[in-house]
């Protein structure tokens, strides 16, 4: 038997360290806090002498793998990225995955997001629990426990760090790993937590001083930074698992827990793990405002782009409503009459999603109809992504579906295609599209976007702004009247630019945590509508990319139409699209 091999990976942006042993199937063993791959040292083995791959890393954050600096860059979709790398490193299209603690976490959100690369899960001492779908994890845990729980405690940058400096890294490994209190870890008022736990003087028989030596050295080098990032990342885990708000764990599994593990005689949880709400989880065990609704029948949401509202679909509202279905056409976040939240990072593909879940919830609907265009397009691709189960079939509008790059961000990709005179980069500094949009009214805005007829891509000459290098037609085109117009600009009056700009800014963030899903496939059926007008159709190779293999092996139910139109095609020829969207829906609706 060959001994333990320890080298680093390139995966997800980072270098992460791991231990393996043995040849066959892959099982990935992930650790825990405060631990690294060396707690996993018994089962390397003994998985390996019986067949098995072993693969152990060092979780980001830990040992010998890098420690990105943000908080923001230790959520669970960082996580299940990180091992989506390590098993297409190794060739292998599913792994067997075992996990303890935060280990576990990762291994349910990958069995959650990518079941389809999970042959069996074996989680050890935290049970599943489902996303709450009204309070953030940090509140509920204060309310529940208080502020001396070592989950609000690790909150604060460096408040744990500093405590736990005033102890050496073999005390402190001591405190953690011989722990053997069953109650929840709550320091009293106005005690540290490091400071609550006791040091044994005597070791367990199941440990050796130069064991617990191997974890303080490696902390020693590595601090404790970065696995408290992991739960400083809770309340944004909360933020990008909003699409998956009711889903189930379909993977087989089997969960580990011992019956005096922290926590398990109390708050519910040995009544859980025994009972059936954990196991209707995981059953191999075993927001937004509408401004349009009408029709009743099956669920159509209508999703817009920029710069729109739901007003781009006044056309088909009424057009499916008639033939017997239930509209809905939102405004996106940011836009409208919807709330604009704050930070550009809360406009990921992962927040447009979870929107979009809600609304079907709200609804009562398992599975919707959706059809989008521009921004709009791009959420309903990625709702398809990561949850088909909720997506009847989808026609998209205008933006295809393109696999993330493996190398690049979005960002940087057309920054070197095009220039700094791109839209996308001039769109990415906040405030200064904002700035160079106020030099105009409203309508004039509107009119320089929604009646663009470039056909090369939007890129402005070095020193001049986008909105200043676009036109400002005199006449307006048949399918749309001043009036219409006008109300558009009336509404971005209220609303302002900053939350649709945002979805550009959140471009590098989507590549950031769209990692789990590097390579996969769009199954739902799905018509790809396309004005051959349209911005850049002609150019960069987007009409050979939307006709040739490449776009149908990335979604292999589709259909493509291309019609003579430019890029707002649902408001330009909005009977042949309606049209086009009524035979594609009737293919899939019961009589």
């Amino acid at each position: 038997m060959s001994e333990v091999n320890h080298q680093r990976i390139k995966t997800n942006g980072i270098w992460m360290h791991i231990a393996e042993q043995g040849k066959g199937p892959l099982v990935l063993l992930l650790h825990g806090f405060p631990e690294i791959w060396y707690s996993w040292r018994h089962q390397i083995t003994y998985l390996a002498n019986h067949g098995y791959h072993a693969v152990a890393p060092d979780m980001r954050g830990y040992g010998d793998s890098d420690s990105p600096l943000s908080p923001n860059s230790y959520t669970v979709v960082h996580l299940v990225g990180d091992l989506i790398g390590l098993l297409d490193h190794f060739g292998q299209q599913q792994a067997f995955v075992v996990g303890t603690d935060w280990g576990a976490i990762a291994g349910w959100h990958l069995s959650l997001f990518r079941p389809d690369r999970v042959k069996g899960l074996v989680t050890l001492n935290v049970p599943y629990f489902p996303r709450s779908p009204n309070a953030k994890p940090i509140e509920s845990v204060r309310q529940m426990i208080g502020e001396g729980s070592h989950v609000f405690q690790f909150q604060e940058p460096g408040r744990a760090e500093w405590s736990f400096a005033r102890y050496d890294y073999l005390t402190v490994m001591k405190k953690f790993l011989l722990l053997n209190r069953t109650d929840n870890l709550v320091a009293p008022p106005g005690m540290e937590i490091i400071d609550y736990l006791e040091t044994p003087s005597l070791l367990p028989s199941w440990i050796t001083e130069e064991d617990l030596q191997v974890y303080a050295d490696k902390f020693l080098e590595s601090g404790f930074t970065g696995p408290f990032n992991f739960y400083r990342a809770m309340d944004l885990n909360w933020e990008y698992l909003a699409p998956w708000q009711g889903s189930k764990i379909t993977v087989p599994t089997k969960f580990i827990a011992g019956d005096k593990d922290i926590g398990f005689e109390t708050l519910g949880t040995k009544e859980y793990v025994e009972g059936d709400v954990f196991k209707s989880l995981v059953p191999n065990l075993e927001v937004v405002i509408l401004d349009a609704e009408q029709g009743t029948g099956p669920l159509v949401l209508l999703l817009h782009g920029f710069p729109e509202t739901w007003y781009s679909w006044r056309h088909q509202i009424s057009f499916l409503a008639n033939h017997g279905y239930h509209v809905v056409a939102p405004d996106l976040r940011g836009y409208g009459d919807s709330d604009s939240p704050l930070n550009p990072n809360s406009y990921s593909v992962i927040h447009l999603v979870g929107d979009l879940i809600g609304l079907l919830d709200h609804f009562g609907e398992q599975q919707v109809f959706v059809v989008g265009h521009d921004w709009g397009a791009t959420a309903g691709w990625y709702l398809s992504l990561f949850r088909p189960d909720r997506v009847k079939a989808l026609v998209n509008l205008s933006a295809p579906y393109f696999q993330r790059s493996q190398t690049s961000g979005v960002v940087d990709y057309f920054r070197e295609l095009f220039g700094d005179g791109c839209y996308i980069y001039q769109f990415q500094e906040p405030g200064r599209a904002e700035r160079a949009f106020a030099r105009y009214d409203y309508l004039t805005v509107m009119k320089k976007f929604l009646l663009l007829t470039k056909t090369d891509y939007l890129v402005a000459p070095p020193g001049m702004e986008i909105i200043d290098y676009l036109e400002t037609p005199s006449v307006l085109p048949k399918w749309i009247t001043e009036e219409e117009l006008q109300v558009y600009a009336d509404k971005f009056q209220e609303s302002g630019f900053t939350g649709p700009l945002n979805y550009y800014r959140a471009m590098n963030l989507n590549w950031e945590l769209l990692a789990p899903w590097q390579g996969s496939k769009i199954t739902v059926p799905t018509k790809f509508i396309i004005g051959d007008k349209d911005i850049g159709f002609e150019s960069i190779g987007t009409r050979e990319y939307v006709t040739g293999d490449v776009f149908k092996r990335f979604v292999p139910n589709l259909e493509v139409v291309i019609i003579d139109g430019h890029h707002f095609i649902q408001q330009e020829k909005a009977q042949q699209v309606s049209d086009e969207i009524l035979s594609f829906l009737r293919k899939f609706t019961m009589d």
